[in-house]
């Protein structure tokens, strides 16, 4: 596929409504466009860039080259390293407080297992 016919795919996909948008915000008239491919000239390389500067979410490596996808894949959302910490910090005092929880709970075990011992048996009348 061609850059021309890879700009043609833009304005497919801007449809024909938004297609101005594609050249109005990169400042080039469509006329310059539709005279271009009348003529059957490749689009220049500086109005290329316009588009690129423009269009931050059109992939430059696709548009020039014809690599990869149409638009840049979106990054992950990142969390803050601060909010990453904030996360472990109660993630740790969580388990922490189940680790102490359980300690209890064995201290308790281990204690009624003593009383247990110490005290007689009822005898049933």
């Amino acid at each position: 596929m061609s850059i021309n016919q890879r700009i043609k795919s833009l304005e497919n996909f801007y449809k024909k409504n938004k297609k101005e948008l594609l050249y109005a915000s990169a400042g080039i008239p469509q006329s310059t466009f539709a005279s271009m491919k009348a003529e059957g000239k490749d689009i220049r390389y500086s109005n290329l860039m316009k588009i690129l500067n423009c269009n931050p979410l059109i992939n430059p490596m696709w548009l020039i080259l014809g690599e990869g996808d149409m638009f840049v894949p979106k990054k992950p959302k990142t969390v803050p390293l601060e909010q990453k910490l904030d996360g472990l910090m109660d993630e740790m005092q969580t388990k922490l407080k189940a680790q102490s929880i359980l300690a209890i709970l064995d201290k308790i075990d281990s204690l009624l297992l003593e009383l247990k011992g110490l005290l007689p048996l009822k005898k049933n009348d």
